[in-house]
């Protein structure tokens, strides 16, 4: 996992603590899994902001755990579930006026 994908990993674990829930284990078929998710959300631009996934033009970390529990707090929150991999990817993408800016995907896989 990398140090960016760490920082939405501990915001939601420590979430998950702070409501009762024990620490959640990181699986790295789950992170590769959501890796490739987030490649794919990024690039498109399509469902960033769909089910356990964020994203946007230059979200960080904070914005996308913010937008989860906003959109998949039950999800997020959810005891039962136990472990977490994260994906992130950022694709540069550019307007007719060459106007360019990073699309930021962020994709939280729990099982």
């Amino acid at each position: 996992m990398t140090s960016t994908e760490k920082q939405l990993f501990d915001l939601i674990d420590n979430a998950r603590v702070d409501n009762g829930c024990a620490r959640l284990k990181q699986d790295p078929s789950l992170t590769g899994g959501a890796r490739s998710t987030a490649s794919d959300r990024a690039a498109s631009g399509q469902n960033l902001n769909s089910g356990t996934g964020a994203g946007g033009n230059k979200m960080t970390a904070q914005q996308a755990y913010n937008r989860l529990m906003k959109n998949a707090q039950s999800t997020v929150l959810n005891c039962g579930l136990t472990t977490l991999g994260v994906g992130f990817d950022s694709k540069q993408t550019c307007t007719l006026l060459i106007i360019c800016t990073d699309r930021n995907a962020w994709v939280a896989k729990f099982s």
